[in-house]
């Protein structure tokens, strides 16, 4: 009997260990993987203030939390697995589905900027818009960009542990889905909610210093979410650009060393600058289109 238990114990005692050793196999390939799509988290966390712009401080944290809700059920329920079924059945098709988020990146920051130059005259009809129509709209734009984003994000992440056994990957995959949301989501509601802070500096606080801190955080605010908004939508035309730059190096090889002008200025100028041409280019198609009423 007491041979029996040592042994059941024993039992239970390597189970804990091996659970132990692959917990921490996956908790160290999701910071490695982590690590590797830090460039498009940042860029996540630059993007999705700009949908927050002109939207009630009341509202601001209900709409995040909405889009996190959103965002983490899509990466868990769509994009997780059909990523994980792509890069094990069909890899190629992987490729082609980013391009086509690139181009939706690309149109949202081209739309962006033509707005910015005055070409997007219906913007301005907005304010006979309802706020529930255009609290809606900015949610569903902002849905959208995440779903883009992220997907290209489990796109790196699957290729980056793509010779694991597929349940380290789906474990991976999931680690990251998770954190990934806490992270951007937190940042942002810390970065839209920085005036509250502000605020409770300024009425709450004694100490003089902590008051002229609020002050001045008053004042950087506003421009701190303009900036966020500029940044944010040259991240996605970047994005988008890096994608489409890379498809074509992947399907038409060029040597980057012909690209005298811009090589010498590493890669960022060459995305930046085929982002900016594609995402003019696209939204002028789209109000060409849009002249002819075929939208």
């Amino acid at each position: 009997m007491s041979s029996g238990i040592l042994l059941l114990l024993d039992d239970v005692i390597s189970l804990t260990q091996n659970v132990s050793i692959y917990s921490s196999k996956i908790a160290s390939s999701s910071v490695l993987t982590f690590k590797k799509v830090s460039g498009v988290v940042i860029d996540d966390i630059a993007v999705t203030p700009k949908y927050l712009s002109e939207i009630s401080p009341s509202r601001e944290i209900p709409i995040i939390f909405k889009i996190l809700k959103f965002s983490l059920i899509n990466k868990i329920l769509f994009i997780l697995p059909t990523i994980l079924l792509l890069s094990y059945f069909i890899p190629q098709v992987i490729l082609p589905i980013l391009v086509l988020g690139a181009f939706y990146l690309l149109f949202e920051g081209g739309e962006k900027i033509l707005e910015w130059l005055g070409t997007h005259k219906e913007k301005k009809l907005q304010s006979k818009i309802s706020d529930v129509d255009s609290e809606n709209k900015k949610i569903k734009g902002a849905i959208k960009t995440d779903f883009v984003l992220s997907a290209e994000i489990m796109s790196i992440a699957s290729n980056e542990n793509i010779n694991l056994p597929i349940f380290d990957q789906f474990s991976i995959l999931l680690l990251i889905s998770i954190l990934l949301t806490i992270v951007v989501y937190g940042l942002v509601l810390l970065i839209v909610r920085s005036d509250d802070f502000a605020i409770h500096l300024i009425e709450k606080q004694t100490n003089k210093i902590l008051k002229k801190i609020g002050f001045y955080l008053i004042k950087i605010i506003p421009y701190l979410l303009k900036i966020l908004s500029v940044v944010g939508t040259f991240a996605m035309i970047f994005i988008g650009g890096e994608i489409i730059f890379n498809a074509i190096q992947y399907y038409l090889p060029i040597n980057l060393d012909d690209l005298n002008l811009f090589f010498k200025f590493g890669t960022v100028p060459i995305y930046l600058f085929v982002g900016l041409v594609l995402s003019i280019l696209i939204n002028l198609f789209y109000l060409f289109l849009r002249r002819l009423n075929l939208f």
